[in-house]
């Protein structure tokens, strides 16, 4: 989803639609909503919902390119993809919480999301009957059911794309590159320490 928001065209409705909203819904920016809508109406054709959807994007516009630009600033400067190699050597992660600390436009988004904790009742549950051995090696080898995972939510498109960036930076073999025709975002599917092919080679984005 991140990516995809990083890659959306905006320029118009058509564009934003069929580049990111025919995927992810206008759900995620109806604060801007100008009216609440809603397709189960059978009052409402095609036509005049696909109107109310213009409508909120036209509202939503200029929030919708500052977000993206502001993310692709954070991205660029945690991934080294503007050419900065001063700070080349230090972590992913420790610049990002550094750019979000600097940066009070960006902070931000990291509000209006909830965490719940999970706890380990569900691993409990399922796995009581193991043996301590069994249990201590699959938590040595980081067996992914035997490890606690938090549930983010939020019902907004900005702080959505920051929990999952916030999540990104934390992984060391999910570097984000940009592709070296079209400049668009993606995520590689081979080795880290490899040279980025590009997305347009191929043939999809990851």
């Amino acid at each position: 989803m991140l990516i995809n928001f990083l890659n959306a065209d905006f320029s118009s409705f058509e564009s934003a639609y069929n580049t990111f909203f025919y995927a992810y819904g206008f759900e995620l920016i109806k604060e801007y909503t100008p009216y609440i809508y809603s397709k189960t109406d059978e009052c409402i054709t095609d036509v005049e919902f696909m109107k109310m959807l213009e409508d909120i994007y036209n509202t939503s516009l200029d929030d919708l390119l500052e977000w993206q630009d502001n993310f692709k600033k954070c991205v660029d400067f945690v991934y080294n993809l503007n050419g900065n190699e001063e700070l080349k050597e230090h972590s992913i992660y420790s610049k990002f919480v550094a750019y979000t600390i600097k940066h009070n436009e960006f902070y931000t988004y990291s509000q209006d999301v909830e965490v719940i904790l999970e706890n380990y009742i569900n691993i409990h549950n399922y796995h009581h009957n193991e043996s301590i051995e069994n249990l201590i090696k699959g938590i040595n080898e980081k067996n992914p059911k035997l490890e606690l995972h938090d549930v983010y939510t939020s019902t907004k498109l900005r702080s959505i794309c920051f929990t999952i960036l916030d999540q990104l930076v934390r992984q060391d073999n999910l570097p984000i590159k940009t592709c070296q025709i079209c400049g668009r975002y993606f995520i590689p599917t081979f080795r880290q320490n490899e040279i980025a092919l590009n997305c347009c080679r191929s043939g999809r984005l990851s």
